[in-house]
């Protein structure tokens, strides 16, 4: 939905937009002139029935996201164009050649766009209103830490490309009366120390709280976790893949295992709600990583977890792998979701590492740790974090896998 956002922002003034998110409304399939379909992975299927009813209708459709640039000659079976890399320059040329009557068969972005000044007006297409957090900004795009398993570098590069921090300020000014709370959609918001520090003191006197997705290179600066609690740091996702140090280094994350007591055991201290997230089915993995990941989430007292299957998609390191080794099982691409198991584990069967992590959800889950959890954080002060791990674990207890 950022990226869609991030579109109507750029479309020529005079043009109506309307953004719909699946996820909230049905498509009424009004008529339209022009349709933009972002596509991640998962979500290929359905995008691609949908674009095909509206082609019936008489639109032409544009195909772009992740999975679209990925794959363009497929997404051409069901498109009218497709948009390759990211498209903040290249779609008002979209629009402008569709109004024309001239749309091209492809679009490719020449570079990767310049986001320094990324922020030109809120959207008025989106509604926020249904959403639990309402405000999502994005500071830069990249990662350095280039994980074999992860699309973000091939899509977004390695180089961080940073917003000016005032550009940033303005937005969250623009946004603010909406609600308080941000999450920072950035996929490694602390990878340049100074920059962070910068972004950290400015958004200090704004009164808001965030959440943003980082390493445990927050929790080992403690300078710098000083900082983003300051200005407003009140939750953390971070993607500690597996507590096996084999397996970071299989997935080629310069992460090391032994480390992670202690940065959990520091965020804690200041107040930061963790969701630690764990990928299962590396090729170093044993069939008892999942009941050990368990014990170690247990024991470390984190507010939240989230637990997936290792999933090759496509254009990444692995994916090229698991291609060359054969141990792809299915290309039906709505399973490529991180919670089925598409490729041949090595250490143990599909069938076993499917019900493993099924069984982690349920008992991570289950009443009995959710408000053990919430005693632990009521007695130590915390009563939103206890309040937040309640939501999200009745929330991911009744979520079907």
């Amino acid at each position: 939905m950022l990226g869609v956002r991030r579109l109507a922002e750029v479309t020529p003034e005079d043009i109506e937009v309307e953004i719909v998110d699946e996820n909230l409304t049905p498509i009424d399939y009004t008529p339209a002139d022009l349709v933009g379909i972002s596509l991640m992975t998962p979500a290929a299927p359905r995008g691609y029935e949908i674009a095909a009813r509206y082609r019936e209708l008489g639109a032409k459709v544009v195909l772009g996201g992740i999975h679209a640039s990925t794959l363009p000659e497929e997404g051409l079976q069901y498109a009218d164009s497709v948009v390759i890399g990211e498209a903040d320059e290249i779609w008002p040329n979209v629009v402008e050649d569709a109004r024309r009557g001239r749309l091209q068969r492809r679009y490719v972005a020449p570079r990767l766009p310049d986001v320094t000044k990324c922020f030109t007006k809120p959207a008025a297409a989106t509604d926020r209103s249904r959403y639990f957090l309402k405000n999502f900004v994005q500071t830069g795009r990249g990662c350095p830490v280039n994980c074999n398993f992860c699309s973000v570098t091939s899509f977004n590069g390695m180089s961080m490309r940073y917003r000016d921090v005032a550009d940033v300020v303005r937005e969250i000014e623009a946004r603010r009366p909406t609600s308080r709370i941000f999450m920072f959609a950035d996929d490694n918001l602390v990878a340049n120390t100074q920059r962070a520090k910068a972004l950290f003191d400015a958004i200090t006197p704004l009164d808001i709280e965030w959440g943003s997705q980082v390493t445990i290179k927050l929790a080992l600066d403690e300078p710098l976790l000083a900082r983003a609690v300051k200005s407003g740091c009140r939750g953390a996702f971070i993607g500690f893949e597996s507590i096996d140090q084999h397996a970071l280094d299989f997935c080629e994350k310069k992460f090391k295992v032994q480390k992670y007591q202690a940065a959990i055991q520091r965020l804690h201290d200041y107040g930061i709600f963790v969701t630690g997230s764990f990928i299962f089915g590396f090729d170093t993995d044993t069939a008892d990583v999942v009941k050990r990941t368990l014990d170690f989430c247990m024991n470390n007292r984190l507010e939240m977890c989230q637990f997936t299957i290792l999933t090759p998609f496509p254009d990444t390191r692995l994916y090229g792998q698991f291609l060359r080794e054969g141990r792809i099982r299915t290309y039906d691409w709505s399973k490529y979701d991180a919670f089925h198991v598409v490729y041949e584990p090595k250490q143990m069967s599909a069938e076993d590492l499917q019900t493993a992590v099924n069984s982690a959800y349920k008992e991570y889950f289950a009443w009995r740790p959710t408000i053990t959890r919430m005693m632990t954080l009521l007695r130590e002060g915390h009563l939103k974090n206890a309040l937040l791990s309640a939501r999200t674990s009745w929330d991911s207890f009744h979520f079907d896998i």
